[in-house]
């Protein structure tokens, strides 16, 4: 596989770790403290468990491949958060 496919899916999975920790957070109610408790751990179990697969998948492919996909899951992620992160503050 080329390093642009393992570009593009850690790309993805930065895209689904951002958009579901902005539903998470958009989700708490401080009123319904055991529902935001399921909501921030399984959450985060989720995107734990989908960063970890990605990588594990990625690496037994090749070293290059893992850093591809590391790489395209970070740099996703950041841009991700920002570009939330100023829409959040316009409005």
């Amino acid at each position: 596989m080329t390093a642009l496919y393992w570009l593009f899916v850690g790309s993805a999975i930065g895209l689904f770790h951002v958009l579901t920790l902005w539903y998470t957070v958009s989700a708490l109610e401080p009123a319904r403290i055991g529902r935001a408790l399921w909501l921030m751990c399984g959450g985060g179990l989720v995107r734990s468990v989908a960063a970890a697969a990605l990588l594990m998948a990625a690496v037994n492919q090749g070293l290059s491949a893992g850093l591809f996909a590391a790489g395209g899951f970070l740099v996703s992620r950041l841009a991700l958060a920002g570009v939330l992160g100023r829409r959040m503050v316009r409005t």
